[in-house]
């Protein structure tokens, strides 16, 4: 007969086994697995940040959650969306950031989204969805709307501001505007319209 303890054991290594082949499989779909921003380059990515942002912000890719915190503090004014495809990490990230008021996690595929009302998009994600992302935001986001990346570069873009993390690899830290000069040719876009970092601007949400 089985024990209290060897049942406890048999339900928690069935649970792991579980948690385990969830995140293979959507690994596997996805193309790359969770994997959070270390405590180094999430320091040099705030710094990154820029102070006032005019819309809604967006983490892509927000995984298990632990970036999208500090965005919900840096910016409490504002409602951060986490979006994220993976059940297993979105249901992880809704449940830590359920103390949050200004965070929502939607499951969701980042290639499917609207970006209408974007000021801000910070994304750690990987070659081919930067890509794909890079045509995308060139004829969705409005002028102005930041984007912060780090370790992959938007192709056809040019960055307004490089950084180096102070970690092993020094991983760089992308900011990019849409619109920004090097970038009127790749978004046909005017900059009549582009806003200085530091003039206030009407927040989307209070």
């Amino acid at each position: 007969m089985i024990n209290f303890e060897q049942t406890i054991l048999i339900l928690t290594f069935c649970a792991g086994g579980l948690i385990t082949a969830t995140i293979v499989f959507w690994s596997l779909r996805l193309g790359i697995t969770p994997t959070p921003t270390s405590a180094r380059v999430r320091s040099k990515l705030l710094e990154t940040l820029p102070e006032i942002v005019d819309g809604n912000i967006y983490e892509l890719g927000s995984g298990f959650g632990s970036l999208i915190t500090v965005l919900a503090k840096t910016y409490p004014d504002q409602i951060i969306y986490g979006i994220e495809r993976s059940p297993l990490p979105c249901w992880i990230s809704r449940l830590s950031c359920r103390h949050l008021r200004n965070v929502v996690i939607v499951q969701q595929d980042i290639f499917q989204h609207e970006w209408e009302g974007a000021g801000l998009i910070v994304c750690y994600l990987y070659p081919g969805a930067m890509e794909k992302l890079s045509k995308i935001f060139n004829q969705k986001l409005k002028t102005g709307c930041y984007i912060v990346s780090h370790t992959f570069r938007l192709p056809g873009w040019e960055p307004e501001s490089e950084n180096k993390a102070n970690d092993l690899y020094r991983s760089p830290v992308y900011r990019y505007r849409v619109n920004h000069p090097e970038n009127k040719q790749e978004s046909g876009r005017t900059d009549s319209n582009l806003t200085n970092d530091r003039q206030p601007a009407v927040q989307a949400h209070n």
